[in-house]
C-alpha cells in the first residue's frame, strides 16, 4: 500500500533551450527569403523573356491547364 495520501503531481516537461529554436527559425526564415526571391525571379523572367513576348503564353495553351 502506499504510504502517501496525496502522491506528488507529474512533473512537467523541461522547455528545449532558446538558443536552438532561434537557431531554427532564422534557418527557417533565410530559406523562405531564398526561396521567394528565387520565385520572383522566375516570374520576371516568364513575364519578360530575352526572345520576345510568348514564350509564357505558348506554353499555358499547350498545358494541360488550357484544354
Amino acid at each position: 500500500m502506499n504510504r502517501q495520501l496525496f502522491t506528488k503531481p507529474a512533473k512537467r516537461m523541461k522547455q528545449p533551450p532558446k538558443d536552438p529554436l532561434r537557431e531554427q527559425l532564422a534557418t527557417a526564415a533565410n530559406e523562405i527569403i531564398r526561396l521567394r526571391a528565387e520565385n520572383e525571379h522566375m516570374n520576371q523572367r516568364m513575364e519578360s523573356p530575352p526572345g520576345g513576348a510568348g514564350r509564357r503564353e505558348s506554353w499555358l495553351r499547350k498545358s494541360r491547364y488550357c484544354r
